[in-house]
């Protein structure tokens, strides 16, 4: 790729909170103009849940001479009726630089910026540029109920999200296998499956942002799924399916998470980050404080 070609584009990552404390993002609902049209190209369809197209965080291209918070403004006075200027920000930080899986020449720059629920409140469909149709304010927990064009590296990137998780749905003669969290460690108390970070080695990248090399990615992160499953329970497996992945939130923050089917036979020895555990339907998941646990199952297809 030849660097002179770099186009930087600014990603802006609004988020308002509510008077509970929950925090909503801004995404928008992208029209099918040329970009999407070729993005579409390369992917089977860009729908999700009957809704038609690419959800985005709203951003664009810097101008010359512009700086990135300079562009942060300007392209949301562009593409919604926001009108906002620095006095309206709760706070705003730049996160680190990455380029576009779709097409490298793009730099994507994000930026976090917070403002008050009731400037968010005056945000309107027909305020949007024609580049947008519709908008939601979300919570992150359904960020993958819309589908987008890789837009979760802003996330991490931004420090929003801490990472990536692999999850163990560790199954035995039609029974799964659930850990309760030891004293030594954080949620201590909760249940979950068994599980933990993926770190850069196993996977360089995320499987589901349309890279070149995902059944690489794949692999990589079905041995961090194994070797997690054998440090804190002594077990080993066999994968047999992966689910859909998801953004689950605990004591340390937000994490995505890829949870994976696997067929185990052997007897159980937890390590000290677990102090019990249980071989249960999954519908008796409900009857438990878990970390999300649940979720992993629904995206395995198991709820019942």
């Amino acid at each position: 790729m030849n660097l002179d070609e770099t186009v930087d584009v600014v990603q802006n990552v609004v988020k308002f909170q509510t008077e509970k404390g929950e925090e909503k993002y801004l995404l928008g609902l992208r029209t099918k103009d040329g970009f999407w049209e070729s993005q579409r190209s390369q992917e089977e369809s860009c729908s999700n849940n009957n809704r038609q197209g690419c959800w985005e965080f709203f951003g664009g291209k810097l101008e010359d001479g512009e700086k990135v918070k300079q562009a942060a403004i300007r392209e949301l006075n562009e593409e919604t009726d926001l009108e906002l200027s620095e006095k309206n920000f709760l706070d705003y930080r730049e996160g680190k630089t990455y380029r576009s899986s779709k097409d490298e020449k793009y730099q994507l720059n994000p930026v976090l910026i917070e403002i008050e629920e009731s400037k968010a409140s005056e945000m309107s469909e027909k305020g949007l540029s024609r580049e947008h149709k519709d908008f939601e304010w979300i919570d992150l927990l359904d960020f993958y109920n819309y589908e987008t064009l890789g837009q979760y590296q802003a996330l991490e990137n931004l420090g929003i999200s801490n990472g990536d998780v692999a999850l163990a749905v560790a199954r035995k003669n039609s029974e799964y296998l659930i850990l309760k969290r030891s004293e030594k460690t954080s949620s201590s108390g909760l249940w979950n499956f068994p599980g933990g970070r993926i770190e850069k080695s196993d996977a360089p990248n995320s499987i589901s942002e349309g890279n070149a090399d995902d059944k690489v990615e794949e692999e990589g992160i079905k041995e961090a799924t194994l070797r997690e499953l054998e440090e804190e329970t002594d077990l080993e497996g066999e994968i047999v399916e992966r689910g859909e992945p998801y953004i689950s939130s605990g004591e340390l923050g937000y994490w995505r998470v890829y949870p994976f089917l696997v067929e185990v036979e052997w007897d159980v020895s937890l390590n000290s980050e677990h102090s019990d555990f249980n071989w249960i339907q999954t519908g008796q998941l409900k009857n438990l404080e878990t970390l999300g646990t649940s979720q992993a199952v629904e995206n395995q297809g198991l709820a019942k």
